[in-house]
């Protein structure tokens, strides 16, 4: 299941959207990412992991 959502939301991009469609489906601008090699969302970045969490 955890990775049935895993591929729905992150590889097909069909997380509901602020008016709760499926982003992708229902017509969500994807943009290509030359880092990835791959289309994502228009408003997304590429970062680190390391970036987004501090080790304490």
């Amino acid at each position: 299941m955890a990775r049935q959502l895993y591929d729905y939301w992150f590889v097909q991009f069909d997380f509901p959207d602020e008016n709760g469609r499926p982003y992708k489906s229902s017509g969500g601008k994807m943009v290509w990412n030359e880092k990835l090699k791959r289309e994502i969302p228009e408003k997304w970045t590429v970062n680190k992991i390391g970036g987004i969490i501090r080790c304490l």
